[in-house]
């Protein structure tokens, strides 16, 4: 199997974007505008080729719960985690 290439996304963009900085973003707080950034976070990583262990190793969660995030909107992002 071929490994897709990986690109960091900007996360300290996606954090200022939401009005926080990189420390929120992968912080313990679950306060919604948090968790929203935290998504769209995820998502970079994801679509930047990262898989569920190094999203979560990177964002400071377990690869269940980046699984989660990404889930949570696979409907509208139209991926399968």
């Amino acid at each position: 199997m071929t490994r897709r290439p990986r690109v960091m996304p900007d996360l300290e963009e996606i954090a200022a974007k939401h009005g926080l900085t990189l420390a929120d973003l992968k912080g313990p707080r679950r306060v919604a505008e948090t968790v929203e950034a935290r998504r769209e976070a995820m998502w970079a990583l994801w679509r930047g080729g990262f898989d569920l262990v190094e999203i979560g190793k990177i964002m400071n969660r377990h690869a269940s719960t980046a699984g989660q995030y990404l889930r949570t909107n696979a409907g509208q992002q139209e991926v399968r985690v």
